[in-house]
């Protein structure tokens, strides 16, 4: 029976082993023809009037949005000052402030901004150097941790790094609501595609970036009933030929 647990452990740690690897969102929008959460959670939202439309199809597909058109989620998150949400988009035209995400509804300028081909959020006047292209997909991550710590990713590097002390990123929209590429009817939108969004309710490290960016070929995640993905099987295969080794060995000390 001890070796039989042991085994069980080993092959526990082994599956965790492949979860850490990548951790897993709170919620998770692939844009896969519709506008659900992939783990059940709160759908997306769009503008009245908005088009519904997507191209490609697989890990290809996903949401193509309208100028000043983007999709808003609310009631999604744990804590208003606590998160992280990670994207992987493409904006049509560039120049000047190109709005990527307003934390508070539309009622102030605030929000994370490509400015030219740079990043920034407004208004802090600390542009970050990420050579944007029009066209060209980014995976942009940002994080909020609970000592105000905001940082942004761009490409599994870290491009933005400050302490939010006038709170430019705490959620205070009604429901939490965060607008995606979302200028409110102004001019400083775009628009473009979208292959995923995916939210967290902590503020994933440097390595969890990492890990999600995958050398330029984005982690996907699928829902809490999928079939895990090849590195994961595999994971799984040796952790169960680890068990059942450990089985033959207490067999064979049985029978001598």
């Amino acid at each position: 029976m001890k070796v039989t647990a042991a085994a069980a452990v080993l092959t526990a740690a082994v599956l965790a082993g492949a979860a850490q690897a990548a951790p897993a969102p709170t919620h998770s929008y692939e844009f896969s023809g519709n506008l659900r959460d992939d783990f059940g959670g709160p759908s997306m939202a769009l503008n009245p009037g908005a088009p519904s439309d997507y191209a490609g199809s697989g890990d290809t597909q996903g949401f193509k949005f309208a100028f000043n058109q983007g999709p808003n989620l609310s009631n999604a998150f744990a804590s208003p000052e606590v998160y992280s949400i990670e994207m992987y988009f493409a904006l049509d035209t560039l120049g000047g402030y190109r709005r990527l995400i307003d934390f508070k509804n539309g009622t102030t300028d605030e929000g994370l901004y490509y400015y030219d081909d740079d990043l920034l959020l407004y208004n802090t006047r600390q542009p970050a150097d990420t050579d944007v292209e029009q066209g060209a997909f980014a995976h942009l991550v940002l994080t909020r941790s609970a000592d105000a710590a905001f940082r942004v990713y761009f490409n599994g590097e870290l491009a933005l790094d400050l302490i939010d002390k006038n709170n430019l990123t705490t959620l205070t929209g009604p429901n939490r609501i965060v607008r995606f590429f979302d200028d409110d009817g102004g001019s400083e939108g775009s628009p473009g595609v979208v292959d995923f969004i995916r939210t967290y309710d902590v503020a994933l490290t440097g390595a969890d970036v990492q890990d999600l960016y995958n050398g330029g070929t984005p982690v996907r995640f699928e829902g809490s009933g999928a079939v895990p993905e090849p590195g994961t099987w595999a994971l799984m295969i040796l952790g169960f030929g680890a068990a059942g080794a450990a089985l033959r060995s207490r067999r064979r000390g049985v029978a001598a």
